[in-house]
């Protein structure tokens, strides 16, 4: 009877062991866009990971029809972040990133590698700790307006030679009416000559524009003025004829 109650003693104190000892975190990797990814202009691939013994990170990408490898070494794509012989490696929860520029657009495929020391303590061939993938699509980069070139237009004595973007060309004389026909406000009409005021605001027919005004001869009258809201431009250059 006494051993038989040892017995379960035991048990209970290997199974209260068990419970109450800590397991150890798993060797973990994830990658993820700091945002969209447009072709031509720069983004960040994020890369978090947890691992108990040292590793070294590598990061490339290749078109999506192109599994990752299963090391980085078997891997057919362009490398964005390997170790270097001096890397320090990483343990614990670690966290980083690196810019990505496509410079076209489609699909592609993110890899990632947490590996461990490789011979003669090298910062790469080691063994596989983790790994992870993440599928890129990359957008076509939307396309700007260009600026066009408007016919001359005739301010009194002047001529404003006009540039838009965004807007007619009917619709840029139209704000160059508007503009020129406000007061400047006192700390704009101060700008001195060849800088451009502060920022200030018109009312037009094609809506609140922000303007800058830079006086550069005749006491003013010739100047450049630029003005802007969103994606609409309209500048012009005054001049006595």
């Amino acid at each position: 009877m006494n051993r038989h109650v040892g017995g379960l003693s035991a048990l209970a104190a290997l199974i209260a062991v068990s419970v109450l000892a800590p397991t150890a975190p798993a060797d973990t990797m994830s990658l993820s866009l700091s945002h969209q990814a447009l072709q031509g202009q720069t983004t960040q691939i994020l890369y978090s990971a947890t691992s108990q013994a040292e590793g070294f990170v590598t990061l490339a990408v290749a078109d999506s029809g192109a599994p990752c490898g299963s090391t980085p070494e078997q891997d057919a794509g362009v490398a964005l972040l390997e170790p270097e012989p001096l890397t320090p490696a990483q343990t614990g929860a670690f966290t980083g990133s690196v810019n990505f520029t496509p410079n076209a657009a489609g699909a592609f495929l993110v890899c990632g590698w947490v590996t461990g020391r490789g011979e003669y303590e090298n910062t790469t061939g080691g063994p596989m700790i983790a790994s992870a993938s993440l599928p890129v699509v990359v957008h076509p980069a939307p396309m700007r307006a260009k600026t066009h070139a408007c016919r001359a237009q005739w301010l009194g004595r002047y001529i404003a030679t006009v540039h838009a973007r965004g807007i007619t060309c009917a619709q840029a004389h139209r704000v160059v009416d508007a503009v020129e026909h406000t007061p400047l406000p006192a700390d704009v009409a101060r700008t001195p000559y060849f800088k451009y005021s502060p920022p200030y605001t018109v009312s037009t027919p094609a809506g609140r524009l922000i303007c800058r005004f830079e006086p550069y001869g005749l006491a003013g009258t010739e100047h450049n003025i630029r003005c802007t809201r969103s994606r609409v431009l309209v500048r012009w250059s005054t001049a006595q004829e």
